[in-house]
């Protein structure tokens, strides 16, 4: 083949999270498997900078400065109920974890971020597109 005859599939992650520096390492291990990050620090920012037509994974820290993590997941699945949402808490608390299981199409982790997170959710989520892949075998 050569090179530009292949695609990849193009993925958004949205990470909510007063400290979305803590997810540079996972966007760094994702570097090239279609994944695009947008990050957000607070809720309302989030919710600006998000285009609710895409298919997109949400990491959403469950202590937001303007909201809880829960009040913008149901502002997310209020316009785009299939979105897969990833709670994530500072630390692993069992309440957290409990609740979370009431919203759905959600799962709870806990920090470091891992980019398994990602990979594993990868086929619940529709692409938004497909991007030509730079280097192809040949």
């Amino acid at each position: 083949m050569r090179s530009g005859d292949m695609t990849t599939d193009v993925f958004d992650v949205f990470v909510v999270d007063p400290n979305p520096c803590q997810y540079g390492a996972m966007a760094a291990a994702l570097a090239g498997e279609g994944f695009v990050f947008q990050f957000a620090s607070s809720g309302h920012d989030a919710l600006r900078l998000a285009p609710f037509g895409s298919a997109a994974f949400w990491f959403i820290n469950l202590t937001l400065p303007d909201m809880t993590g829960y009040e913008l997941c149901e502002l997310i699945h209020g316009r785009r109920p299939d979105a897969v949402v990833y709670f994530v808490g500072d630390r692993y608390r069992v309440e957290d974890e409990l609740r979370c299981r009431t919203f759905g199409r959600t799962a709870y982790v806990c920090k470091p971020p891992h980019a398994d997170w990602v990979r594993q959710g990868k086929a619940a989520v529709r692409p938004r597109g497909h991007r030509q892949s730079p280097l192809t075998p040949g």
